[in-house]
């Protein structure tokens, strides 16, 4: 009777810490950004779909559990038929990662990072099921194609665009820069930016590094830059400054644009 007692006693203890792993899971991914998934082997049973699926997709895990077909209609037409493919695969390439559009209720369109990893058995390594996770990335792929965007202009200006350190040092340089200077990047990186005064010039520079590391920005004006042949070009140059999120300055950005023709005329 003791032992019976025992081993009610630990079964009782089992389920006891059963439920509260059950009650700490559920608490930790009601919290989370990303959503939590699993499914089974073949992928057309749904096992797990955290709450995060609600805000991001704007459906209920209820309606996806009752029309598991509902994901993959919330994907964009567009984007539909590289996710298939990809899940296919998944088999075979033992992992599964796609970057794919969906449409909300509401019509908004969301931006999804999916990740998939395979759960195998101890005994024979086969397939059980699979789990991940997606998160939504629409802030941050707008904010990587803005940054694409700005770098194209950027380096398709006619404009000469370099940056530097607050020590002078070139970090940057366009290709506007090295059509103006004569420099290639390769070459200029890494070289001070005086190398772009002439001696009689070079007093200009002192008094632009002591102002840009005061924190203040320069606004254009009208003055020479030597060019790599020796020559000189006459520019409208003014200097901004590039600052971290917190404040602090960390480089510095100097737009220049070429004036000799109009000087000339």
């Amino acid at each position: 009777l003791t032992q019976l007692q025992d081993i009610e006693s630990e079964k009782a203890g089992a389920e006891e810490r059963g439920r509260q792993s059950d009650e700490q899971f559920r608490e930790l991914t009601a919290h989370l950004h990303q959503v939590l998934w699993a499914v089974d082997a073949t992928g057309a049973k749904l096992r797990y779909f955290s709450p995060a699926y609600e805000t991001i997709w704007g459906r209920t895990c209820q309606s996806l559990f009752d029309n598991p077909r509902s994901f993959m209609d919330a994907i964009h037409p567009d984007d539909r038929e590289h996710v298939v493919r990809a899940l296919a695969m998944r088999h075979q390439t033992g992992r599964y990662e796609e970057e794919y559009r969906i449409l909300r209720p509401d019509g908004s369109i969301r931006w999804i990072w999916d990740r998939g990893y395979p759960v195998q058995h101890e005994q024979d390594d086969a397939i059980q099921g699979f789990v991940g996770i997606a998160e939504d990335i629409t802030e941050q792929k707008a904010l990587r194609d803005d940054q694409a965007r700005l770098a194209a202009i950027v380096e398709f200006s006619e404009d000469a665009i370099v940056s530097k350190t607050l020590d002078g040092i070139i970090i940057s340089w366009n290709h506007g820069a090295e059509q103006l200077y004569g420099y290639s990047s390769k070459e200029i990186i890494g070289q001070s930016i005086s190398i772009l005064f002439a001696p009689d010039h070079f007093q200009e520079h002192v008094e632009i590094m002591k102002t840009i590391k005061k924190g203040v920005s320069i606004p254009p004006y009208d003055t020479v830059r030597r060019r790599k042949d020796g020559t000189e070009a006459n520019v409208s140059v003014g200097v901004s400054l590039i600052k971290k999120r917190d404040g602090e300055i960390v480089e510095a950005s100097t737009i220049a644009h070429n004036i000799t023709e109009k000087k000339a005329s």
